[in-house]
């Protein structure tokens, strides 16, 4: 049956696509109102429009090309082409077109049917370039991906899942064995538990770190992540995706830590080994308090503390230090703010009374500095006692003995005077070979006195000594001691009587005094004295009012000493019959002067 025109036409107006009539040249004919809901155009009889002039100049060639190529068929059919079209507004839009291959010689001219597909385009745009993204992603980081068809066992692998184990893709077998053939024999049985999991669904992924063979036969760690995706409609699984992730390097990396820390611990336990013998075996009592309300609270003790208030150590932990303390020691502690100051860091030396579980006191010397926890805080403090009772004892006798002495001299002195004055009244009246004995009985008398004098106040004076060069020996002294940036000036050199050892020990400690209160940086100078010799430096120096002070032993100014190196050199000095004293240096800072030395010359 023959349709006319004006059914074609209707025909047309009722289809489901946006409809166009065109001639061979492209040339619009005819268009139903869709079109021009879709375009934006309105087909005008005065204005002849052409479909091409409307498409994207990127695809008006291919475009004209499939619509002028088959034009004039014999075969019944369509051609169809895709592309950018702009509408009466300016914006493009996507249209897929279809034209018919023979020409509707009623309608005069080939029917095309277009229907808009943007939104189909945009969405095909958009998942490409995500696409394109997740490859670029996957190729950065060196992810390899695998798929595995479950019902098949053939496995889709990445370029970077081979390279990973040191192949190519093509020395991969598309097969599940190509992976479970490669996994550690040590690691499969977890890696197909964990996988069994998943399929069961115990678990949401699967996911294992595990060895795998390369090319080289050597082994490498990956984490092996992945999930079933697919699932037919007895719940068996069908498809599951996932990734290869190279850890090796981080596992690596977790072993030298582990080692690490396992050498750390080690050390840190042997440091605690060390750190308890030295506490344990220190020459001091030693005493780590806890502050609780302002009040010291024995933590720990050495076994020298305990063993001197003859306490066990247990009975000790817990008690307050207080209690071991004399009434006058307690309130120097409490009351008059010792340990307030030792928790601040402002404690240097002060005597301290302990009793002992017998009632015996125990005189000591206390050097308490702050403790601090983890976090920097001062928690509580370290003491330490030296026991100075035999030497307070003997110093306590010394001086009877020099009271003594003392009286015993005066006592003599008083006879010996009045028999003298007596003599030389009898040597101006009379002549008697007897009065020139009894002279030097009264000489002899003299010389014994002043002898019994010298032997009580010098102390046991040293032996074994030599001529020794000063230079070399300060010279070695200071490569002995740390002295860091320090800088040693010797200005003059002599030489002196001293024992060897004694004398490198008092510029040992000199020298370390120097730089200790002078800083890394200090400049110590060596010199010669009319009868001795002086050693300065150019440090902060030394108060007035604790230049008595700094020989005592145990005092201290500098927050790490222990208050015994002066006084070690003065003894050094004493027993070679030497007088030390400390005055101010050239430049300001401490220099002490030691005279009284006998050089070599006056030994010629």
């Amino acid at each position: 049956m023959d349709l006319s025109q004006e059914q074609c036409q209707r025909l047309v107006e009722n289809l489901p696509d946006s409809v166009l009539v065109v001639d061979e040249s492209g040339a619009i004919l005819y268009e139903d109102p869709s079109v021009q809901r879709v375009t934006g155009y309105i087909l005008r009889d005065d204005i002849e429009q052409n479909l091409f002039e409307h498409v994207h100049p990127s695809d008006r060639q291919t475009v004209r090309n499939i619509f002028t190529e088959t034009s004039g068929s014999d075969d019944a059919g369509t051609v169809s082409a895709e592309f950018r079209y702009r509408r009466g507004d300016g914006s493009w839009i996507w249209l897929e077109a279809r034209r018919s291959t023979q020409m509707a010689t009623i309608l005069g001219g080939y029917v095309v049917s277009m229907s808009e597909i943007t939104a189909t385009k945009e969405r095909e745009e958009r998942l490409e370039q995500t696409t394109t993204r997740l490859e670029l992603a996957i190729q950065g980081a060196n992810i390899g991906v695998w798929d595995w068809d479950m019902t098949t066992d053939e496995v889709e692998y990445n370029d970077q899942w081979a390279e990973m184990l040191g192949h190519t893709l093509d020395e991969i077998d598309p097969h599940l064995r190509a992976w479970e053939t490669r996994v550690h024999p040590n690691d499969l049985d977890d890696v197909k538990a964990a996988l069994d999991a998943h399929i069961r669904q115990r678990t949401e992924y699967y996911d294992t770190e595990h060895r795998m063979r390369t090319a080289d036969g050597g082994w490498k760690w990956v984490r092996d992540v992945g999930k079933i995706t697919e699932r037919d409609t007895d719940d068996d699984p069908i498809r599951a995706v996932g990734i290869h992730l190279d850890v090796d390097e981080s596992r690596q990396y977790q072993r030298e830590l582990e080692q690490k820390t396992s050498e750390l611990e080690e050390l840190t336990s042997q440091l605690e080994r060390q750190y308890q013998t030295l506490f344990e075996e220190a020459p001091v009592m030693a005493v780590v308090t806890r502050a609780e309300n302002g009040r010291p609270v024995i933590e720990d003790c050495n076994t020298g503390f305990a063993d001197t208030l003859e306490v066990d150590k247990e009975r000790l932990t817990g008690t307050e230090l207080a209690e071991y303390y004399t009434p006058d020691s307690q309130e120097a502690l409490l009351d008059d703010g010792g340990y307030k100051r030792s928790l601040e860091g402002e404690f240097t030396r002060e005597p301290r009374e302990l009793i002992a579980t017998d009632g015996e006191v125990i005189e000591t010397l206390l050097r308490a500095v702050p403790r601090r926890d983890a976090s920097d805080e001062i928690v509580g403090t370290v003491a330490m006692y030296i026991d100075v009772t035999e030497r307070e004892e003997v110093k306590r006798a010394n001086e009877r003995l020099e009271e003594f002495v003392s009286i015993v001299s005066h006592d003599l002195r008083n006879p010996l005077n009045v028999a003298t004055g007596h003599l030389e009244l009898a040597q101006d009246t009379c002549e008697s070979p007897h009065l020139d004995a009894i002279e030097q009985a009264h000489s002899r008398m003299t010389t014994l006195i002043e002898d019994l004098l010298r032997l009580a106040r010098q102390g046991e004076a040293v032996s074994n000594t030599k001529v020794a060069d000063l230079a070399p020996v300060v010279e070695t002294c200071w490569e002995t001691v740390e002295t860091g940036d320090a800088s040693l000036v010797i200005e003059a050199d002599r030489t002196v009587v001293a024992n060897a050892s004694r004398l490198k020990q008092l510029f040992e400690n000199l020298i370390r005094n120097a730089v200790e209160h002078g800083g890394d940086d200090v400049t110590v100078a060596v010199g010669g004295l009319d009868d001795g010799f002086y050693i300065e430096d150019d440090g902060p120096g030394i108060s007035d009012d604790d230049r008595e002070s700094v020989f005592e032993p145990g005092y201290s100014t500098h927050a790490e000493g222990t208050g015994f190196g002066l006084s070690i050199v003065q003894r050094i000095a004493e027993a070679h019959g030497w007088d030390i004293r400390v005055t101010s240096g050239t430049e300001g800072g401490a220099r002490f002067e030691v005279a009284g030395v006998e050089s070599a010359e006056s030994t010629l």
